[in-house]
């Protein structure tokens, strides 16, 4: 039986409002169309960005999980200082970092030719109606693409 390493995240941050200005100056500067930022009790709790891709519109939601983080600070820490240090508000900076790293490094990806937009922000895209990403689709369906009698789709290029 093999086992899963523990995750294992960066526990770096900046102050809030440089995350927030670094991840906003990013997606403007790689064109994108509107940057929203989501907030409960006066702390930002969401992300969505619009970008034009191939003449569409498509808009994305990032994954931030401030609890999560929470959770894997903590399993993290190796001694009572550190567990004491892995508070909600570390878990907020870290997570919101993160973030910002991602999206840095997917946008220099982009830059270079690596890969797509729609490649790197795939599991991100929302639904037309804005409800749903892409990931929470799949994962609805258990990760399964349609079969070919399911679904209205064909690839260009295709048999």
């Amino acid at each position: 039986m093999t086992t899963r390493a523990k995750p294992k995240i960066k526990n770096t941050y900046s102050t809030s409002r440089n995350v927030f200005a670094a991840i906003e100056k990013t997606l403007a500067e790689n064109g994108a169309r509107e940057i929203s930022f989501q907030y409960e009790s006066g702390k930002v709790v969401g992300l969505s960005f619009a970008m034009l891709v191939e003449g569409n519109v498509l808009r994305y939601k990032m994954p931030v999980d401030i609890g999560a983080t929470h959770k894997v600070l903590q399993d993290q820490a190796e001694t009572g200082l550190q567990y004491q240090r892995a508070t909600r508000e570390r878990a907020y900076q870290v997570a919101w970092a993160t973030c910002r790293d991602m999206i840095a490094v997917q946008m220099a990806m982009v830059r270079i030719h690596a890969v797509k937009m729609q490649q790197v922000f795939l599991p991100y895209l929302l639904s037309h109606d804005e409800q749903y990403t892409l990931y929470d689709v799949m994962e609805n369906e258990k990760f399964l693409l349609p079969t070919e009698s399911q679904s209205s789709y064909t690839i260009e290029g295709g048999d």
